[in-house]
């Protein structure tokens, strides 16, 4: 939904066009989604999953980087309007912002105990049973994330 806002080129139209296909029961979301009723950022409660990918994709493994990317989302343009959507509290920006350092700490510690168990299983599958050692490039990948958050915390 957030690319319809972008339909067209803005640069040069000043109108745009955007289809929407889906399922007959999804219609009516989307029929007031038209009609202006607010969309809301639900990437809190899946965010692992999505930080995840990005460490894949773009090779974000800090929680700097986590915390530039976040300040990206649509999430937190949210939060700064709607602090008790997210905290069920009041915060001022400066609070939001301590907010979302420490979700991206919790984030990338978990992500990293992930990868380092990932780590540990692929060692000693390729030790105690190389035949099975499909993940061999895993240990490489933890070692260097690993290493580059330690970099980074010092």
């Amino acid at each position: 939904m957030q690319m319809i806002g972008r339909a067209g080129r803005p640069q040069f139209d000043k109108d745009g066009v955007a289809v929407i296909m889906t399922t007959y029961e999804s219609a009516a979301r989307y029929n007031q989604l038209l009609k202006g009723q607010l969309i809301e950022s639900h990437l809190l409660e899946r965010i692992i999953e999505h930080l995840n990918a990005e460490v894949v994709a773009a090779g974000m493994a800090t929680e700097l980087s986590c915390l530039k990317w976040l300040k990206l989302t649509y999430m937190f343009t949210r939060m700064k309007k709607a602090p008790l959507k997210f905290f069920r509290q009041h915060l001022s920006p400066l609070q939001i912002e301590g907010k979302l350092q420490e979700i991206c700490k919790n984030n990338v510690d978990q992500l990293l105990h992930a990868v380092s168990y990932t780590a540990i299983v692929s060692e000693w599958t390729k030790r105690v049973r190389p035949e099975l050692n499909a993940n061999a490039s895993v240990a490489r990948v933890a070692y260097s994330v690993s290493a580059e958050h330690a970099v980074e915390g010092e």
